[in-house]
């Protein structure tokens, strides 16, 4: 089971790593092609709206709690869980379709909502360009429920590459959006659209494109029965106890999802009633941070909940196999992102200036968001446990306390938003999600000890021993190899952050290796020897 964690987590990762690379590149084009100026504030809030609607219904609520309904039905009866497949996806289909079309209707009134705190000319620009903006991409959200069920079908069959490596397909999309359609559209006239708004109609329209082909790249990738359930005609099925069962499963997480929405909402605000570029300051340093979260911590996540649902369930709750399996995951989630940190705290600014500093992207801008980076870095490892501890409350229907906790949050963000602006300014806000996040992470972890979890503390000491033993010498070793590089005269530019970036990645990468072999007491000559016998 513990091998089985392992090799799904890592076929995740693998490709959430070809996906995100892609996102890099996505992020660096859209740098280049429009800075940080105050209409891409504008097409951040637009973006943001149905992004958060996919993260509180789509990646959050109903992929996980259709795995979880899907997987215990596959294991008694797959023809059920397959109907349940056609219902879900119709059912939402619909509900979706409805959603967007309330959003295309309703734009001005939501980007009112996130711009409450803003003032004067800015107000009424970002209003009037957000608005049209947001009535382009909202469609999107349609394509990201559909394609949330089908993730859901793919990670019980194993197919965790797969489903991680579709998001390419949407960043695809924006990329020939920033590239191809935003250069483009400024040439269509007859396009009943203010000029300085062609280029970024254009990459709102990449976006929808994108979201298509990640859609049908997801759709494809389903086995073949799945598929010809799928292409079955009919009407559409009723609520059955299945499909009724994985609303209920999800209403309270969508509740408790909804808590990021309404976080967002207040730190929108605020970052609107600051100076022009703090939105788009603050988005692109969380597209860098967001990179190892999704890496290691969604990955956890996801590769956990299939494989926690049917251990719980075999073993009607957290038997020795199932509490191995829960402490494997955290283990992992603490290294991987703890070592992030450090290579975040020592590194921010030139990881900033190596992806993004080009084109209408200036050094200001460069500097501001590397700060924000660093503050957001602050809770990478809160995030990452959040994604774990939030698939075992899935695992044994407690969503409940995750969806109280989210909303006992909301409070706090508030206070330290004001709290924290006043000191800060932008980088406030960031500091606040990564305090909020951490916070959410520990109540969960205190939540669970109702469960009867068997951990291994002798184990948990040994590892958090040699992890904290990493990460002192990891920080330092990084530090003085910076300030060598920083001292060479032939290293200037981009060419210098580079070699920073690149010469401090080996660096840590070569100690956390060492490390883990050392904690896990095996000799790497020998575990490759054994390897290539099997082969």
């Amino acid at each position: 089971m513990a091998r089985h964690l392992i090799k799904s987590s890592l076929l995740f990762t693998l490709g959430t790593l070809c996906s995100r690379v892609s996102g890099l590149a996505r992020e660096a084009v859209l740098s280049y092609s429009f800075g940080a100026s105050p209409r891409f504030d504008a097409f951040v809030i637009a973006l943001r709206l149905p992004n958060l609607l996919r993260d509180m219904l789509a990646e959050g609520a109903l992929s996980q709690a259709f795995t979880k309904v899907y997987t215990e039905l596959h294991l008694t009866s797959p023809t059920r869980s397959h109907e349940l497949l056609l219902a879900t996806t119709k059912f939402f289909f619909v509900t979706s379709l409805v959603i967007s079309l309330a959003g295309v209707f309703f734009a001005p009134a939501l980007v009112e909502l996130f711009t409450l705190l803003a003032e004067g000319e800015r107000k009424a620009t970002l209003l009037a360009d957000a608005t049209l903006l947001t009535r382009v991409v909202f469609p999107w959200i349609l394509l990201a429920v559909i394609s949330a069920v089908f993730m859901g079908a793919l990670h019980q069959e194993g197919k965790f590459f797969h489903s991680a490596c579709a998001p390419l397909l949407l960043n695809l999309g924006f990329i020939g959006g920033a590239l191809g359609l935003a250069r483009l559209f400024p040439h269509l006239d007859f396009l009943p659209v203010p000029p300085h708004l062609r280029g970024l109609c254009g990459l709102a329209v990449g976006v929808l494109l994108g979201g298509v082909l990640h859609c049908l790249f997801l759709l494809r990738s389903l086995s073949v029965a799945v598929l010809s359930v799928l292409r079955s005609h009919g009407k559409i099925l009723p609520l059955s106890a299945d499909l009724r069962r994985v609303i209920t499963l999800m209403l309270p997480m969508a509740v408790a999802s909804s808590a990021a929405p309404i976080n967002a909402f207040i730190n929108t605000n605020f970052a609107t009633a600051l100076e022009a570029g703090a939105v788009a300051w603050l988005y692109y340093a969380f597209r860098l941070v967001h990179l190892p979260i999704a890496l290691f911590g969604v990955a956890l996540g996801m590769a956990l909940l299939p494989s926690l649902t049917a251990a719980v369930t075999r073993g009607k709750g957290f038997d020795r196999q199932a509490s191995q399996l829960l402490q494997q995951a955290i283990e992992l989630v603490l290294w991987l992102l703890s070592i992030c940190f450090v290579f975040v705290l020592v590194n921010h600014f030139y990881i900033t200036q190596l992806i993004y500093q080009q084109g209408n992207f200036t050094p200001a801008d460069t500097a501001n968001s590397s700060a924000a980076l660093l503050m957001y870095s602050v809770g990478l490892v809160g995030y990452g446990l959040m994604k774990v501890l939030t698939s075992v409350y899935y695992a044994v229907d407690r969503t409940a306390f995750v969806m109280k906790v989210s909303f006992a949050l909301i409070a706090v963000n508030i206070a330290l938003n004001a709290l924290l602006v006043q000191v800060l300014g932008f980088r406030g806000l960031a500091l606040t999600t990564a305090v909020v996040v951490t916070g959410n992470a520990l109540l969960l972890a205190l939540g669970l000890r109702r469960e009867k979890i068997s951990w291994s503390w002798a184990r948990l000491r040994r590892s958090a021993s040699f992890l904290l033993l990493l990460l002192v010498i990891g920080a330092v070793a990084q530090q003085l190899l910076r300030l060598y590089l920083e001292a060479m005269p032939m290293l200037t530019g981009k060419l210098q952050a580079l070699a920073i970036v690149l010469g401090n990645g080996i660096l840590l990468a070569v100690l956390a290796g060492v490390s883990g072999f050392l904690y896990l007491r095996q000799n790497p000559w020998h575990l490759l020897r054994s390897r290539s016998r099997r082969g």
